[in-house]
């Protein structure tokens, strides 16, 4: 296991071995009977003084997680899982009394405190996928409200963060398209603010665009040029474009870069827009019913792609579909456009089937 030392941290050095061995022990990173480095081999890995590994150890030996054989060193004992956790989470109390008191001490409401825990909880200090959190703001919707060529939205309230896969779902009409055109069409008319990756789209236009990965039937490409002729002539407008990674994706992909993209299928178009989009390095994907007709085996590899992508949290992924199982399956977030209207990001698609009868319906292809 390794073991990470923060020498400015408020913890002793000897305490912060203690719990990560602790941790390690719960988890069963160490298993019963696993042997600890020796007490010289610790020190010398993580630069300290042999004295305070052997505090450590003697901590952990005076806890019964640990015991030394003589000549040989120090091995994980047996040990009650759940009494072990019991005393972990009296330690977690004890800090997060001392936290509470610190926070008095600076004068801080309690209403202000609980609302910054809040924000840490939200920012993904604890994220489902466990890990230090690099996720950030990437589409936020500030009381947006406008019409398309035939569909309205209406007051639109929402943010986007990067790491998570986003599901957007409603009845033909209720809006979904038309949001993702007016983040995308310069001559969108709109009341309120939209920022891609904190740039506001009104102002900077072009700048938000050069952020966005856009799969969609909709997405023009020069229908008598190849694909790599695409990628070269549209290539040239993105900063971080790289035209090794269009290739390497498309091979992957199995769509050959000689090909005419008028002569593709439609998988194959969606394949090469994908491409494309992931040779830009974009920090937010807006796919826009993509996934209708796909065949089973691509259906798999575009899903298996879009959590790659976002596994490393530098991007986020906002995709719309009337198949309600691509949501179920494959989106961390879901939510609901009826008559224009945004229903609010939720975990579970099935928190969006029990709000009403009106949002059931939205579920519905017409």
């Amino acid at each position: 296991m390794k073991i990470t030392i923060l020498p400015q941290g408020t913890l002793a050095i000897y305490e912060q071995i203690v719990n990560q061995l602790k941790n390690a022990v719960v988890t069963g990173e160490l298993k019963a009977g696993e042997a600890l480095p020796s007490i010289r081999a610790l020190a010398a890995d993580l630069g300290v003084s042999v004295i305070t590994t052997k505090r450590a150890y003697e901590e952990l030996e005076k806890e019964g997680l640990v015991r030394s054989v003589a000549g040989k060193g120090f091995y994980v004992c047996e040990y009650n899982a759940d009494y072990l956790k019991e005393k972990q989470l009296v330690l977690l109390e004890k800090r997060l009394n001392e936290v509470i008191e610190e926070a008095k001490q600076a004068g801080l409401a309690k209403e202000d405190f609980v609302e910054m825990v809040q924000d840490l909880l939200d920012c993904g200090e604890y994220k489902k996928r466990g890990g230090k959190s690099l996720e950030k703001e990437i589409l936020r919707f500030e009381q947006v409200t406008g019409r398309g060529r035939k569909f309205p939205i209406q007051n639109v309230n929402f943010t986007m963060k990067s790491g998570y896969i986003y599901g957007l779902t409603g009845r033909n009409g209720a809006g979904k398209s038309t949001l993702i055109k007016t983040i995308l069409h310069e001559q969108s008319r709109y009341k309120g603010a939209i920022y891609v990756d904190g740039i506001p789209v009104k102002e900077n236009y072009a700048a938000a665009c050069r952020k966005i990965g856009y799969v969609s039937e909709d997405n023009v490409f020069f229908e008598k040029c190849t694909a790599m002729q695409n990628a070269e002539a549209l290539g040239v407008f993105y900063e971080d474009f790289q035209i090794e990674r269009f290739c390497k994706q498309m091979q992957a992909f199995d769509v050959p870069v000689s090909k005419q993209y008028g002569a593709m299928s439609r998988g194959e178009k969606l394949k090469c827009q994908l491409a494309f989009a992931i040779a830009h390095q974009p920090v937010l994907y807006l796919i826009d019913e993509a996934t209708a007709g796909m065949d089973a085996v691509f259906r798999l590899q575009f899903f298996d792609c879009m959590r790659r992508l976002v596994e490393d949290e530098r991007c986020g992924v906002l995709l719309t579909s009337h198949i309600i199982t691509d949501l179920e399956r494959n989106t961390d977030y879901s939510a609901v456009m009826e008559n224009g209207r945004f229903s609010g990001w939720t975990e579970s698609i099935d928190g969006i089937l029990r709000q009403d009868d009106r949002e059931q319906e939205a579920l519905c292809i017409e």
